[in-house]
């Protein structure tokens, strides 16, 4: 379900980016004409928000089913310069790059899983 919200001048777009059935992110052609309409109709700064992220992030299993289809969503961001960051979890360990030129943060509060490559901590309850 897409939604958004303002607050403080600040508008926050959530794009629905599941596929019932499967594991892998995709926007649709209606949620990017939401999102571009939703972005239009708003001067001021905006974040949008994906559960998957549109780029791989450096995490293998987070990789295999990144959100699809990014060059159609990064045409609609190009369009609003008012967005100053795409937000993303799912990723189980903090990241950060740029998408379309906006500044990506991914994180998830599950940093100590299995998807997290690198060790957190020593000893036999180290966190892998």
């Amino acid at each position: 379900m897409n939604t958004a919200v303002e607050a403080g001048g600040v508008l926050i777009a959530a794009c629905d980016s599941t596929i019932p059935g499967r594991g892998v992110g995709y926007l649709a052609d209606e949620t990017l004409s939401w999102l571009d309409a939703v972005l239009s109709g708003h001067d001021g700064p905006a974040l949008v928000a994906c559960h998957l992220p549109p780029v791989e992030v450096g995490v293998p299993p987070v990789d295999r089913i990144r959100q699809t289809g990014e060059d159609r969503l990064a045409e609609v961001l190009r369009r609003h310069p008012t967005v100053t960051a795409l937000l993303c979890g799912h990723v189980h360990t903090g990241a950060a790059t740029t998408f379309a030129g906006i500044p990506l943060p991914a994180w998830s509060p599950a940093r100590c899983c299995r998807a997290n490559p690198a060790p957190i901590g020593t000893g036999p309850r180290a966190a892998r």
